[in-house]
């Protein structure tokens, strides 16, 4: 059993040690668990929570089975520690309110760095694309996904142009 947990704290030491950049993120739940309504519901709002305090949300999904999450750094939290703090709120309101027994989610999870504007609007269509699929044959107006207005630094670039 020990050895299982040094490899899970193994995985964390890919991940960047950044504090500040775009970083785009997904994660999974364990063994597929699909989410309710309103457990996306609150994945959503814990999500928002850290706007402004931790990082600023670009965009987000949360689709049954796992999340798009793309943010910006603002130099207090890696993502790791972003990631981490995410998934330990909603796993502990889904274990006291829900029953659901831990894990809620996979230990391991994916980070990449976005880098350009054209990078950042691929991860935003993206994001568009995986709720506009979650929606299909519902006329709900994508209550699991967020994208933030441009950039302030896109909009200035396409003033200057």
């Amino acid at each position: 059993m020990r050895a299982s947990k040094e490899i899970r704290r193994g995985a964390d030491l890919w991940h960047s040690k950044r504090t500040i950049g775009i970083t785009w993120i997904t994660f999974n739940t364990a063994h597929r668990l699909e989410l309710t309504d309103e457990q996306r519901t609150l994945a959503c709002k814990i999500i928002l929570e850290g706007h402004g305090v931790f990082y600023r949300v670009i965009a987000f999904v949360v689709m049954k089975d796992h999340v798009h999450l793309l943010i910006e750094l603002n130099g207090t939290s890696t993502a790791s520690r972003i990631v981490s703090a995410i998934k330990g709120r909603i796993s502990k309101h889904l274990a006291k309110h829900d029953g659901v027994v831990p894990p809620v989610w996979q230990p391991s999870w994916y980070e990449m760095e976005v880098l350009g504007r054209t990078m950042l609007q691929q991860k935003i269509g993206y994001i568009l694309k995986n709720a506009h699929h979650l929606l299909e044959g519902q006329t709900s107006n994508m209550p699991y996904c967020y994208v933030h207005p441009p950039l302030a630094s896109d909009t200035k670039a396409k003033s200057e142009k």
